[in-house]
């Protein structure tokens, strides 16, 4: 048994006194990275959305044809245009969601939970970078949503 300890010893000292080992890096710096990656990604999709909200970008054209629309055309040209307004809209709410997630960076809140203030994990941010609370926090915003929404069916009386 004194021959095992031994051999343990032994890798122990070894590990230890090489300096050029490498080691896994600190939780930290490997936040700053990931953090930095996602950042890179919200500029780029600030990019994209801007290009697409641009004038230039614009897939609806305002050019009418030289004949009244009929009755169909018309309807198909005001339900093209509705979700247009509809997609911009959107586009809209995401550059705000994206430009509140490059600010919080530059504070450094970024990837922290504003409702638990736990930090909110790699993975979900990843997926939604500009995330604001954990997936529990979200679930207990959503349940709550749920129960207090203007459009309950169940006839419960909030008075």
């Amino acid at each position: 048994m004194s021959n095992n300890i031994g051999l343990v010893q032994n890798n122990t000292q070894d590990a230890s006194s090489h300096s050029e080992v490498d080691l896994p890096r600190k939780k930290k710096d490997s936040r700053r990275d990931q953090v930095q990656r996602l950042e890179k990604a919200l500029l780029q999709a600030r990019s994209v959305i801007l290009k697409e909200l641009s004038p230039a970008g614009s897939a609806l054209t305002d050019t009418l044809p030289d004949a009244e629309p009929d009755i169909l055309d018309q309807s198909a040209n005001d339900l093209e245009r509705t979700l247009y307004l509809l997609l911009r809209e959107r586009g809209r709410n995401k550059l705000r969601a994206i430009d509140d997630a490059l600010e919080r960076i530059q504070e450094g809140t970024f990837g922290e939970c504003e409702d638990c203030g736990e930090k909110i994990p790699v993975g979900r941010l990843e997926v939604m970078p500009f995330a604001t609370t954990c997936r529990d926090c979200q679930t207990l915003r959503e349940r709550h949503a749920r129960l207090f929404s203007d459009n309950d069916e169940s006839g419960f009386s909030y008075d």
